[in-house]
């Protein structure tokens, strides 16, 4: 309507002058309204392509932002799950060292009252020792002067003074009060006391007592020998666990911190991706309103422009159809006939263009038929620039298409080359993660192995510690009762030696005798069974001589009566008893000496296992360190090569995205492409054989 009204006001106002020039009014008015027709063309056309632009871009840009909400999403839920598990975790790790530490200074606390015990107990241990030493070394002075007394005769009251400093030397004080009671008692410190018969007595019982501070002293040595090395055990297990502990306490500190570390970074990561979600998401919203009512605008303004374009169609319809023109004829004096030629050419030229006046193409060759039926003088110089210009205007239609449709095939075939190797390379690191979960797993299973190997081991070490402690305990029980067995033997072998005594040297100097003899007879040290031999041929002549003996006694019991007043020691019997004393002795020290051998050898070879073991546990300590220290380069290489997976998952995403979107866009493009190619094939023949029948030429010669 706004095209028709233009027309009508333009047409009246200037036929005057038109016709006063000379110029056909008719022919500038329909030429005005062809140039109005190419404009309303051409404007539609930029706006077609603008439109095209930004719905291209309002496409592409709400894909992406839609896949960056999405992807945005799923990381803050993979955020949110590790802050969760790290979290706990971190509670886990914090009670852990919350127990490690309490272990450590319980374990120092525990370590520091051993010390302190065994400071004390040594201490004792050291006073022991210095008491049962003085005293030992005191009555080892005194019973031989004690001795000499008896045998030059002195008096007890001459022995006073070797009394008093014994009493004055021995440390240990309950020792000094036996002594202060015996001396008292066999009248020691009795003014003019001559008596002499208590000193044996009193010799005796130094004896006894001299016996039982070395006994003492050795269960004392062998007893501060057990405890020093079982508290050297525990310490050094202490230290063990208390370096242990403070190794695990150091990882798990530096753990902790690390997660506390990355749970801050992973919050701070959640809250800039949801801040840049909500970001996406206004401009997603704004970009839809704003790309729906660009669409809006631009349908309004395509159906205003098939409007004007429709008028104007309309308005060149009237204006050049054939009653029109007879009409024009008769009333419009500037409106001059054509020749008959003319009108042929005309005719033909017409005739080609209805072939593909349909269409897209119906306006513009509507228009180049009007200027046909118009041109009044056979010259169709504007008409051969129209039909110039629509066949350009086609091949730069056919071009644009065909570039775009170019385009469009090497951006998909770009596009899946990518995608391809994105999978090919997916692929691969799902296989390299395979394998490093395989060595992973074939780490841990060496790790349980070795584990297993370290506890077997502590176990055998520790049963054989607990064999080697009960085997010592057993050899020192044994020990101390042959000390004791020896004291007695000792004791009974003195007493008696008061009432035999020279009987029993006499025998002992034959004894001698017949032992060196048979020494002889051997070049080599004499073993455990042939002292013990030697001891049973010892016991066989003390038995021989008491034998001899008794046959005297009893001989001379048969020759002479025995006196009721006189009183004679059994001197035979008494010598056999103590060489089978002495044969016990004998014994006891043999089994004694074997023993003590038999306990050296188990300690070397327990001290020799100990040492082995801790080889071989450190050995296979620093191959678990090893093996974790491998096992957690797998883990990290796992994790790298994961995230690398889920980068190239992501990468695929978007080449599956940008290739739906290019076969979405495309997809206009390549369909019906073979009959657009072909109908602007046909437009251009058409056009360019209508304008060699205008030219001259047949419509033979044109086809």
């Amino acid at each position: 309507m706004r095209a028709k009204t233009w027309l009508l006001a333009f047409f009246y106002s200037a036929s005057a002058a038109d016709q006063q020039a000379g110029e056909n009014p008719l022919r500038k008015t329909i030429n005005l309204l062809q140039d109005l027709n190419h404009q309303v063309e051409d404007d539609g056309q930029k706006a077609k392509e603008m439109h095209e632009k930004y719905q291209c871009y309002c496409d592409s840009n709400h894909a992406q932002l839609t896949q960056s909400v999405e992807d945005g999403q799923q990381h803050v839920s993979q955020l949110t799950a590790t802050m969760e598990a790290v979290t706990g975790g971190n509670a886990k790790i914090e009670a852990e060292v919350e127990d490690l530490e309490k272990m450590v200074s319980e374990s120092q606390t525990s370590l520091q009252e051993a010390e302190a015990t065994r400071k004390t107990e040594h201490h004792e241990y050291e006073e022991e020792v210095f008491q049962a030493k003085g005293s030992i070394a005191a009555l080892k002075e005194a019973i031989p002067a004690m001795k000499k007394a008896q045998n030059t005769g002195s008096s007890l009251t001459q022995v006073r003074p070797l009394a008093q400093w014994l009493v004055t030397s021995i440390p240990a004080s309950a020792a000094r009060q036996d002594l202060v009671a015996l001396f008292q008692q066999h009248g020691v410190y009795k003014t003019g006391s001559e008596a002499t018969g208590g000193m044996a007595q009193i010799i005796g019982v130094l004896e006894q007592m001299l016996d039982g501070f070395q006994a003492n002293l050795v269960q004392a040595e062998a007893a501060e020998r057990e405890a020093a090395g079982n508290f050297d055990e525990l310490q050094a297990a202490k230290q063990e666990q208390l370096r242990a502990a403070r190794k695990e306490l150091e990882d798990k500190r530096a753990r902790l911190a690390k997660q506390r570390e990355e749970l801050a970074e992973a919050g701070e990561d959640a809250e800039d991706t949801k801040r840049a979600i909500e970001a996406d998401q206004q401009f997603l919203s704004g970009l839809q309103d704003t790309c729906k009512e660009e669409v809006t605008t631009y349908e309004a303004s395509q159906r205003a422009r098939q409007t004007e374009m429709g008028g104007i169609s309309e308005a060149m319809t009237y204006l050049t159809s054939d009653d029109a023109l007879e009409l024009f004829k008769q009333t419009v004096p500037s409106f001059v006939q054509v020749t008959a030629g003319s009108r042929s050419s005309r005719q033909a030229a017409l005739q080609l263009l209805d072939r593909v006046k349909h269409g897209e193409y119906a306006g513009q060759i509507s228009l180049i038929q009007t200027s046909v039926r118009t041109e009044h003088r056979g010259r169709f110089d504007v008409v051969y620039k129209m039909i110039d210009a629509m066949i350009q205007r086609t091949k730069d239609q056919q071009h644009q298409e065909e570039t775009k449709v170019a385009w469009c095939t090497r951006e998909i075939r770009n596009s899946e080359g990518k995608k391809s190797t994105h999978k090919t390379a997916a692929t691969a690191l799902q296989q390299r993660v395979a394998e490093s979960e395989d060595l992973k797993d074939s780490l841990t299973e060496e790790l349980k192995l070795l584990a297993k190997e370290i506890k077997d081991l502590d176990s055998a070490t520790a049963k054989a510690t607990e064999n080697r402690k009960a085997e010592n305990a057993e050899y020192q029980k044994a020990r101390g009762q042959r000390n004791q067995a020896l004291g007695l033997l000792r004791k009974a072998q003195k007493a008696l030696g008061r009432v035999y005594g020279k009987d029993v040297a006499l025998v002992q100097k034959t004894v001698a005798t017949e032992t060196a003899t048979l020494e002889d007879m051997f070049s080599a040290p004499p073993t455990f069974l042939q002292v013990r031999s030697k001891a049973q041929e010892g016991a066989s002549t003390f038995s021989a001589l008491a034998a001899e003996a008794q046959e005297l006694d009893e001989f001379l019991d048969s020759t002479s009566q025995p006196s009721s007043t006189s009183y004679e020691k059994k001197s035979n019997a008494g010598v056999g008893i103590v060489g089978l004393l002495q044969n016990l002795v004998d014994d006891v020290e043999a089994e004694g000496t074997q023993a003590d051998k038999d306990e050296e050898a188990a300690q070397s070879a327990y001290e020799q296992l100990m040492t082995e073991s801790t080889m071989v546990r450190e050995s296979k300590s620093r191959a678990i360190a090893d093996r974790e220290e491998d096992r957690a380069g797998e883990e990290q290489t796992m994790e790298e090569l994961t995230l690398r997976g889920e980068e190239t998952a992501d990468q695929i995403r978007a080449e599956d995205d940008k290739l739906q979107s290019l076969h979405s866009a495309c997809k206009q493009l390549t369909d019906h492409l073979e009959e657009r190619t072909t109908a602007r094939k046909a437009v251009v023949e058409s056009l360019s054989k209508s304008k060699a029948v205008l030219q001259g030429a047949s419509l033979e010669e044109a086809s």
